[in-house]
C-alpha cells in the first residue's frame, strides 16, 4: 500500500492489495506453495519492504533484468503483449517502452506500478496465454483487439494500435473502458471506444460483463 498511500491515493492501494491477497489466497486453494519474491521485483518493496509510511524518502526503483532498448514492439499483437509479458516479469517499468502507443506513455508517466503488480500481470499474461485467442481488426487494419474465451473472465482483452508494421498496446483506452470485480473478473465500464468492433459478437449485461 505504501507506494500509493505516498500519492494520497489510499483507494487504489487498499484495492491493489486486495487483489495481491485474492491472488495468494486463489493460489493457495490450487495448491501451489507461497513464493517469496524474487529480488527483481522486490526492488526495496513488496513483502520484503518495511512500511514507513511516514517517511518522506522516496522507496528506491526496482532494478530492471532486461534493458529496455532490448523491449520493442512485436510484428503481431500476440507478439507484443508477450513481450510486455516478459518486461513486467523482468520489473521494467519505463513508460517509455517501445510496446507503448504515445497515449499510454503519458499514461504511464504519472501511473505507480509496483513489483507486486508487475510480477502478477506477468503471471496473468503466462495463464492466459494457455487459452484459444482472437484477433480482430478493424477496417483500417491499425487497430487491433485480442480476446480469449468470454467464460475465461479472468483473461482481459487486449486493445492495440499498428504503426508502421509494429504492434503497440493501448493501455490507456483498456484502463478507461475496462474494470475489474473482486474476484478479478473484467467487464466494461465504458462502450464508447474505438475497439468495439472486436465485440460485435457478443451482447452485455447491464454491468457490463460479456455473453456469448
Amino acid at each position: 500500500m505504501v507506494y500509493f498511500f505516498r500519492e494520497q491515493r489510499i483507494k487504489d492501494g487498499v484495492l491493489a492489495t486486495s487483489e495481491m491477497i485474492y491472488e495468494r489466497a486463489r493460489e493457495a486453494a490450487l495448491g501451489k506453495d507461497f513464493e517469496i519474491p524474487h529480488t527483481v521485483f522486490a526492488g526495496g518493496g513488496g513483502a520484503t519492504a518495511e512500511a514507513k509510511i511516514g517517511a518522506r524518502h522516496d522507496i528506491p526503483a526496482p532494478t530492471a533484468a532486461i534493458s529496455s532498448e532490448t523491449i520493442q514492439a512485436g510484428t503481431t499483437p500476440q507478439k507484443t503483449i508477450m513481450t510486455y509479458s516478459i518486461a513486467m516479469a523482468a520489473g521494467n517499468k519505463n513508460p517509455e517502452l517501445d510496446i507503448f502507443t504515445d497515449n499510454t506513455k503519458t499514461m504511464l508517466k504519472n501511473w505507480t506500478v509496483t513489483p507486486v503488480q508487475m510480477r502478477n500481470t506477468a503471471k496473468g499474461i503466462e495463464r492466459c496465454s494457455g487459452f484459444p485467442v482472437q484477433i480482430f481488426h478493424d477496417e483500417s487494419g491499425r487497430l487491433a483487439v485480442v480476446r480469449y474465451p468470454v467464460l475465461e473472465r479472468q483473461c482481459h482483452p487486449w486493445f492495440l494500435q499498428n504503426d508502421e508494421g509494429k504492434w503497440r498496446l493501448d493501455l490507456d483506452t483498456m484502463q478507461k473502458a475496462i474494470g475489474f470485480n473482486q474476484t478479478n473478473q473484467f467487464h466494461f465500464r465504458m462502450h464508447n471506444h474505438p475497439y468495439l468492433f472486436g465485440f460485435t459478437d457478443l451482447h452485455f449485461d447491464r454491468n457490463g460483463y460479456p455473453h456469448e
